[in-house]
């Protein structure tokens, strides 16, 4: 980095942070929100700006190009009863069948009802690329009920308004995806629930990418069983319709249906430990009859260990298939990987390390790609409301095969303040 883009950053950095946390610190300090916001727990407003420098914003190989990026993230959540925390985390990409990266569970039996909205804004403003200028959105509504007899209903819906990762050459690849779920469970006893999810996941990109667009329609049950207290196996069924909105010609169509076997266990056993596993068998069917139908084992893992009481692991693991994030293969099996550890420095400061290895074989063609980015971030709390982050990341990409593409190296350097009320 050059010493003036390395003041450029710095600069907009010191900007960027000053005009967050000055106002914060006093309104954080100074004000009773419970008169603003009723009795202070309905309704949550957050604001998170960010400053990141990269060296290579298009991945390429050669050729890199660097640049300054300010992404301004005000948001509001409201929750009735009211909450502290949000309702609901479901992480979705366009790659997933059906939508969800991670199995979704439901932690709230001891509450009779909860709703919850969040809508999140982000400005995203190019120093240098100036055409690459966006704005994204993301909307979630939630409900629940809990029925005296031992049966519950959820409704989830998150809206996304975004964009792929920018490539040379190219505007941002904008996509609107839409996922939506409908729950119902049953407590026939104590210790055994059963569970059905209904989900739709439309995605929709603009024509740089419409080869993508998609609506995947996905019927799963469950039946859970209560071992221990904190521990219950379950067994899964799920059954994936995958179709194209481009596939007109059944001679180019990829449009598939996808079931899953799966057996998991959840625990949480000690507060040391607490996680989910699930592992099984998955089979890909697709329409058109001179691809080969994928037959292949699937399984997730996510697991917390507290190490000590300053000190904490993390493992997020998957292996399973994917849809094609480009024209000429018509699937992924995507194996992944995410350590995440946590240590307790001061009371306010905070560290973590991750790393994340990502291995992807395309479906028909030569062609397999990894993924390995690392990332040690310092975090400090100012209060309950004001939160300073630094991070640093290095990632590589590296692709084999006849069909292969550039590999390429970025490292990025990011600085953020947020703001919760």
């Amino acid at each position: 980095m050059t010493r003036p883009l390395i003041n450029r950053f710095l600069y907009s950095s010191v900007v960027v942070l000053c005009l967050l946390c000055l106002p914060c610190t006093v309104l954080a300090s100074d004000l009773d929100f419970s008169s603003l916001f009723g009795d202070g727990n309905h309704i949550h407003p957050f604001i998170t700006l960010e400053t990141t420098w990269s060296d290579n914003i298009f991945k390429t190989k050669d050729d890199t190009k660097s640049d300054t990026v300010i992404y301004t993230s005000p948001g509001i959540w409201f929750a009735l009863p009211g909450a502290e925390t949000k309702a609901i985390s479901v992480e979705t990409a366009s790659e997933s069948p059906g939508g969800a990266s991670l199995t979704r569970f439901n932690d709230m039996d001891m509450i009779r009802y909860q709703t919850y909205f969040l809508y999140n804004p982000e400005f995203e403003t190019y120093l240098d690329n100036t055409d690459q200028n966006d704005v994204n959105h993301k909307a979630e509504g939630y409900f629940l009920y809990n029925f005296a007899g031992g049966l519950s209903i959820e409704l989830l819906d998150q809206f996304i308004a975004s964009h792929d990762d920018i490539a040379l050459g190219l505007d941002n690849v904008n996509y609107n995806n839409n996922y939506l779920c409908g729950t119902l469970s049953y407590d026939v006893t104590e210790k055994l629930r059963l569970r059905m999810d209904y989900t739709q996941y439309d995605v929709n990109y603009e024509s740089l990418a419409n080869y993508k667009d998609r609506v995947d329609n996905t019927l799963s049950s469950y039946i859970f069983f209560k071992i221990q207290p904190k521990t219950s196996i379950f067994f899964q069924y799920y059954n994936t319709d995958i179709n194209y909105d481009m596939d007109t010609d059944p001679l180019k169509s990829i449009d598939s249906t996808e079931n899953g076997y799966l057996a998991g266990v959840r625990w949480n056993i000690t507060n040391k430990t607490s996680g989910t596993f699930k592992a099984g068998y998955q089979t890909k069917d697709f329409d058109r009859a001179s691809f080969a139908d994928v037959s292949t084992l699937k399984f997730e893992l996510n697991a917390n260990y507290e190490i000590s009481g300053h000190s904490s692991l993390s493992l997020t693991a998957k292996d399973e298939l994917s849809e094609t994030d480009t024209d000429d293969a018509y699937y992924i099996q995507a194996d992944s990987l995410l350590a995440v550890y946590e240590q307790a420095l001061t009371e306010r400061f905070t560290g973590f390390m991750s790393a994340n290895y990502l291995r992807e074989d395309y479906g028909d063609i030569d062609r397999t790609d990894t993924t390995l980015d690392v990332s040690p971030s310092l975090s400090y709390v100012f209060n309950n409301r004001l939160t300073f982050n630094a991070a640093y990341t290095y990632e590589h990409v590296s692709s084999s095969g006849s069909d292969a593409v550039d590999d390429y190296t970025k490292n990025t350097i990011l600085l953020s303040a947020s703001a919760s009320f």
